[in-house]
């Protein structure tokens, strides 16, 4: 674990030691109380613990790093044969002199979950760079010629010079996806570094955002093997990316009622290294889940030891303040209560390492939503060559004169067909319809068909599923899952293991076509043929269960009524991005039992982060108090 911020000052003159203010909210993520600094000229960088900073020999550069890079014995070897030599076991070390062999290519050559910065002192030039998926954040702004970059927004806004207003966009995109994605965040002038990219930043104010990764690019080839010889090929693969992330540390595996979890515990229990895992599994009390019965079947069958416990509304009554501090930014997902759960009883197990099927998903074709979509969705309008070029380079430019929203909007309609976009309408928590009711004036700062434009790379992925499975790898695993996994893990003094998110599984997986993914209406193929051997079929045709639209139980729930009451009056409402009347039929449906608890829970979550982020000045320490205390302020 780790934690790093830094500044660029406009000059010389206006450098002072802002470093220790930055990094005191994101003391958590450190494992040591020490913080390293480095400081010339104009830019300050700062990070905790003893060997998180580190040079090259001549000191010309210096690097910083949140993460672990997991193939750093291989890149040492490597630098060797280049003729350089570490001096150190600093990871950081590797980093400024693959940077100085190497330039920023070098980090195409990572293998890991990080954020990093570089300093170049002969070109007086920054690098920021974050891990290929997304696992490890990175903030930064560029305000009044003051640069300023972060783990997390708490270290930029802990400074006070930058405004902490919500950023439009930002929350009305949280609002139509429940997160916020790719590079938005939620204040205004605030940016995330998109995984797979890298910036550079110099003292005449120049930057530029480049990519180092095409996830992307692998779609575009298909991979002609059959199952058998994927299924070996990839057996290879987990059992080296288990093997790199398990050290000597007591671990345990976060089970569910996923086949993917069960794969994750079997590899890391089967793994020579280190000691076997503990399991922890969790669900909500009274919901349709049969994740404690499948887990406990798990780690019956591999010999592990498997704690669970349930969720109830208490959790969310004590915790979700906390929780959202941790987070930085809104999340509407419920099941963050889970992954708290889940972090918490870790702790509480007294391991360093916990492994998480995360991802998974995204990858091997495991959500059920995707199969309503396995056919037909996303093949491209035939055109005729004459008719393309009249509309690429005669109808485009001149609509684009009058109206730019028109011309990329016709763009995209001639791209790709519309079940595109009803697949995100129909997983919105509000789609723009709703959202026109609910925020008149934020439905106005989103447009999902506009927002698609970003991702070039869906029109030439031929496959049904397979530009899904990426626009999910490109948004919500890095937005909501990773998210909250990496902030919520690191809160309790844990490190995440994601082995299915090793970046050769990923390239090679985007290669196996949807026939082999997606077969009969059943998820998941490619991972349960790897346990055919090892649990019963009666266990690996065990669908993942989907939570209940309503959450049944916790709709119902007396002290949450008491809670969604309160909102009517509260920031969302009085700023203005709620509607009051909507919001006040919604709180008298869900006394019935009736309505969406989803919706409710996105406007809860909206309401604390504005608490802790716009209306509390420069946030320091972890706001821990029960939910209604906090609400009642």
């Amino acid at each position: 674990m780790g934690a790093l911020a830094g500044v660029v000052h406009p000059t010389i003159y206006k450098a002072g030691t802002i470093i220790e203010e930055m990094l005191a909210p994101v003391s958590y993520r450190g494992d040591s109380e020490e913080i390293s600094t480095y400081r010339f000229n104009k830019i300050e960088m700062g990070a905790y613990g003893e060997e998180s900073i580190a040079s090259n020999p001549p000191q010309t550069v210096w690097a910083m790093l949140d993460g672990t890079i997991f193939n750093e014995d291989a890149l040492r070897e490597e630098l060797k044969d280049e003729g350089y030599r570490c001096n150190s076991d600093s990871t950081a070390e590797i980093i400024a002199l693959s940077y100085e062999c190497w330039g920023p290519e070098f980090l195409a050559k990572l293998n890991g979950s990080f954020s990093v910065a570089i300093f170049d002192t002969k070109k007086h030039r920054l690098l920021l760079a974050r891990d290929k998926v997304g696992i490890k954040p990175i903030y930064w702004s560029h305000h009044n010629d003051t640069f300023l970059f972060g783990s997390e927004l708490k270290s930029i806004l802990a400074t006070g010079l930058m405004p902490q207003i919500p950023a439009g966009e930002g929350i009305a995109s949280y609002l139509f996806f429940g997160y916020i994605p790719q590079d938005i965040s939620a204040i205004e002038g605030v940016n995330k570094l998109l995984p797979g990219y890298y910036l550079l930043y110099d003292f005449d104010k120049n930057f530029i955002i480049h990519p180092y990764w095409s996830y992307g690019s692998f779609f575009l080839e298909k991979n002609d093997e059959d199952i058998t010889a994927i299924t070996s090929h990839l057996d290879g693969l987990i059992k080296d990316s288990v093997a790199i992330r398990k050290d000597d540390e007591e671990s345990s595996c976060f089970l569910g009622d996923d086949i993917a979890s069960a794969v994750m515990a079997c590899y890391a229990e089967k793994s020579p290294h280190g000691p076997s895992p503990m399991g922890c599994s969790t669900s909500f009390e009274g919901m349709k889940s049969a994740s404690p019965d499948v887990a406990d079947a798990i780690s019956e069958k591999l010999g592990i030891v498997n704690t669970s416990s349930a969720i109830t509304s208490r959790d969310i009554l004590d915790n979700l303040v906390k929780i959202t501090w941790f987070l930085d930014e809104p999340i509407a997902d419920p099941s963050l209560l889970k992954t708290w759960k889940l972090a918490t009883m870790a702790r509480e197990q007294k391991i360093s390492r916990v492994f998480s099927s995360v991802g998974s998903d995204e990858i091997f074709a495991g959500d059920s939503r995707y199969l309503a979509y396995s056919t037909k969705l996303w093949k491209k309008k035939p055109a005729h060559p004459v008719s393309k070029a009249l509309i690429r380079y005669i109808a485009f430019p001149i609509t684009k004169v009058f109206n730019a929203t028109l011309a990329y909007h016709l763009l995209w309609k001639w791209h790709v067909k519309h079940p595109i976009i009803d697949y995100l309408n129909k997983n919105a928590v509000f789609n723009k319809r709703k959202l026109e009711r609910v925020s008149p004036d934020l439905a106005n700062r989103f447009d999902v068909e506009t927002f698609l434009q970003k991702f070039f790379r869906l029109r030439a992925i031929d496959d049904d599923i397979a530009p899904l499975l990426y626009f999910s790898a490109k948004t919500s695993l890095p937005d909501n899952a990773l998210h909250q996994y990496d902030r919520l893990t690191a809160a309790n003094g844990l490190e995440l293991r994601a082995p299915f998110l090793d970046s050769r599984i990923m390239e090679y997986m985007a290669n196996i076509p949807d026939a082999i993914k997606i077969q009969k209406k059943e998820t998941s193929v490619v991972l349960k043929s790897l346990l055919k051997d090892v649990f019963p079929e009666d266990l690996l045709k065990t669908p993942k269960k989907e939570l209940s639209p309503d959450f049944g139980a916790l709709l119902k729930d007396p002290a949450l009524h008491e809670i969604f009451s309160m909102l009517i009056e509260g920031t969302v409402v009085e700023s203005g991005y709620i509607s009051k009347r909507w919001l006040k039929k919604r709180v008298a449906k869900a006394k019935k039992g009736k309505g969406s608890f989803l919706q409710l829970w996105a406007v809860l979550s909206l309401e604390v982060w504005m608490r802790l982020f716009v209306n509390t000045p420069k946030p320091h320490g972890v706001v821990d108090i029960p939910l209604k205390d906090f609400l009642e302020k």
